[in-house]
């Protein structure tokens, strides 16, 4: 690993403008003075799922209130003198105002930009989005790090994100809310952002998209030398918690590609096993790597690779536009109090999408 500054690429959507810093001073993270309790809106009531025969319209979900800016930071250090390339999304608003933090990890042999619409929904409905990339910075082949230190690593992340809350040179300066952190993933990183969770008090809830507990299998594999979260770990989750399962995620497709969502690794150990307030639902139609634009049509091609072992739904783009407006409701809902995304986590708007979405399960009081 090679030494440097971090780096910082263009910001995209028009230039940072300054100005005076809103919403008081900064704080030192949860507990500390300035740090005030959320109140959380309380369960509608759920009700029965309703079938849906076509894709469910998502036109009733709150209308976004701002354009995204972007940029891309490198050579971010992390545990054991290792650097991650951090994507960073932000509302486009002057004066900069202190905003809440979702950070959003990738799965294996995936990437940060892989996942960018769900970092530009955030930051369309008001939220700053950090989405690092676990290879090395520069690096060609993906991250076979130790989960626990995957985990680790996003403690580093949120040391970094605060720090250019607060520093002159950093389009981030003045827009960072250190109370209010979320921190969540899909796949493998969906398990290093629970691990990361367990151990760091600064995340105050936590939603993931199909994690998986159990390490890659096969060549570059590290299976044995990351242990398990669920449900050995799972007693020090007590935050609120979001688990999206998907249908066809246990399916496997052959000898040579292993189910990327194994049934006794997958969503539900996690869920099952949370000491804190948790919610999770199963896309039936959908599969694992259904969440990733660039994997779209791709499922069951000839060479195995990321995009292909995973079998696929009938709606890919679907898929990621209900996950990523899904994401926004929970966070509006727990980092910030907001009512009028209750009902788009597990209420009447959602359990209208009967066979798209269903299983819906809830544990220790979520309210």
């Amino acid at each position: 690993v090679t030494e440097g500054p971090v780096t910082e690429g263009p910001v995209t959507e028009g230039p940072v403008t300054e100005g005076p810093v809103t919403e008081g001073p900064v704080t030192e993270g949860p507990g500390s003075v300035g740090c005030t309790a959320i109140e959380v809106p309380p369960f509608d009531g759920g009700g029965a799922t309703t079938p849906s025969a076509s894709a469910p319209t998502l036109s009733g979900f709150p209308q976004a209130t701002f354009s995204a800016q972007s940029r891309e930071f490198t050579n971010v250090p992390v545990a054991g003198n290792y650097r991650y390339d951090v994507l960073a999304y932000w509302p486009q608003e002057s004066p900069p105002t202190r905003r809440p933090v979702v950070i959003f990890e990738h799965g294996f042999q995936l990437a940060a930009s892989d996942f960018s619409r769900y970092g530009e929904v955030l930051a369309e409905h008001g939220f700053v989005a950090i989405l690092p990339s676990t290879k090395d910075s520069g690096g060609l082949i993906p991250s076979s790090r130790d989960h626990n230190l995957l985990a680790d690593d996003l403690s580093f992340v949120i040391d970094w994100v605060l720090s250019q809350g607060e520093d002159a040179a950093s389009p981030l300066r003045g827009r960072i809310d250190p109370c209010r952190i979320g921190a969540g993933g899909h796949s493998r990183g969906g398990k290093a952002a629970i691990w990361a969770a367990i151990n760091d008090d600064r995340v105050l809830a936590s939603w993931n998209l199909d994690p998986v507990d159990a390490p890659p299998q096969g060549p570059g594999g590290i299976a044995g030398t990351s242990p398990a979260v669920a449900p050995e770990l799972m007693v020090g989750f007590t935050i609120p918690g979001f688990f999206v399962g998907t249908g066809l995620g246990p399916q496997g497709g052959g000898a040579l590609s292993p189910a990327c969502a194994p049934a006794d690794e997958n969503w539900s150990k996690f869920f099952e096993s949370a000491a804190g307030p948790v919610s999770a639902f199963v896309l039936t139609q959908h599969g694992h790597n259904d969440f990733v634009e660039r994997c779209h049509g791709q499922s069951g091609g000839f060479i195995p690779n990321e995009c292909t072992v995973c079998p696929a739904g009938e709606d890919e783009a679907w898929a990621v536009r209900f996950t990523s407006l899904h994401q926004v409701a929970f966070y509006k809902v727990y980092l910030e109090g907001d009512a009028t995304y209750r009902p788009w986590l597990d209420g009447e708007p959602v359990r209208e999408m009967g066979g798209w979405v269903d299983d819906f399960q809830r544990r220790n009081a979520i309210d």
